[in-house]
């Protein structure tokens, strides 16, 4: 295959270069368009892993689970450390920013 001067191969097929500004403003909105799309699907992905517990990979939170607990903070602390939580832990925003969110959402903080 010959390829002229002002075409490229993309994906096997060849493309005109976009030579005009309009050709480069309309290429570059649909690139625009394209990514605002996959954007969109991530965000939509990240929606129904955060609402799906069965996503959630915490091993103290599957236990809770399993064995009904109730799912607060307080709870979960118990489970993930073995009933010996360490003192301040539930202050610990490092610790908190792990806790799944299905805990948080049940756990009413004090301010």
């Amino acid at each position: 295959m010959v390829v002229e001067i002002g075409e490229a191969i993309e994906g096997g097929k060849v493309m005109a270069k976009l030579n005009s500004l309009a050709d480069r403003q309309k290429h570059m909105h649909g690139l625009a368009e394209a990514a605002q799309q996959v954007a969109r699907e991530e965000r939509q992905a990240k929606i129904v892993h955060d609402r799906d517990i069965d996503l959630e990979h915490d091993i103290a939170l599957q236990v809770m689970l399993r064995d009904g607990a109730k799912l607060d903070l307080q709870t979960y602390l118990e489970y993930a450390f073995f009933g010996e939580p360490p003192e301040g832990i539930e202050n610990d925003a490092e610790f908190i920013a792990s806790v799944p969110d299905i805990i948080l959402k049940n756990t009413k903080f004090k301010m």
